[in-house]
């Protein structure tokens, strides 16, 4: 558990590398450690390896399956990195355990436009809008997700490679939101 607190200290102040270094021994030292997986893969992420970061998140839903964030984990910051079709099965897996979560529906909304089921995604994002509304979270998102709404229903794809790259600096501006929160008692 030490270590993984360290690697958390480490993510906080950009020290990437050390961070991975110190979940890595976390997981050296407790083999079936879900979180520290998932979180290495958060700092993978934001050092620029997505595809370890993939691998990262992949283990900690074999190892903890019920996990919906996980699941969300593996979907959006999978299909940010061009693998939307490779993540569509953990999207899916995040709405089942958590149907009534507004990100992870984003997430699979996202990933449902970039394989060409822009029925579902529609779906997926208009369950955002109200979502958001219903949580002060409309703004700047939910606006944001209206207008990829309309892009649909005219039968245009809004996810070219520069709206991408912006979801994914947004997203790895935050990625401590990400984080899971360590139980203590383990």
């Amino acid at each position: 558990m030490a270590y993984y607190n360290r690697g958390i200290v480490y993510y906080n102040s950009s020290d990437f590398e050390q961070a991975i270094l110190d979940f890595t021994r976390a997981i050296e030292l407790d083999p079936d450690n879900a979180v520290a997986y998932h979180d290495q893969g958060i700092a993978y992420q934001a050092s620029g390896n997505p595809a370890q970061a993939m691998a990262d998140y992949t283990k900690a839903t074999e190892l903890d399956p019920n996990n919906a964030n996980y699941w969300d984990s593996l979907c959006w910051f999978g299909s940010l990195s061009g693998h939307a079709a490779d993540v569509v099965y953990a999207c899916e897996q995040a709405v089942e355990l958590a149907p009534d979560d507004g990100w992870i529906r984003d997430g699979r909304g996202v990933a449902r436009a970039l394989t060409g089921d822009y029925d579902g995604a529609i779906e997926d994002f208009r369950f955002y809008v109200e979502w958001s509304q219903e949580h002060d979270e409309y703004e700047p998102d939910g606006r944001q997700r209206e207008e990829w709404i309309a892009e649909l229903e005219a039968g245009r794809n809004p996810f070219d490679e520069a709206t991408l790259e912006e979801l994914l600096n947004e997203t790895e501006g935050g990625l401590l939101e990400y984080f899971t929160p360590l139980d203590q008692s383990q």
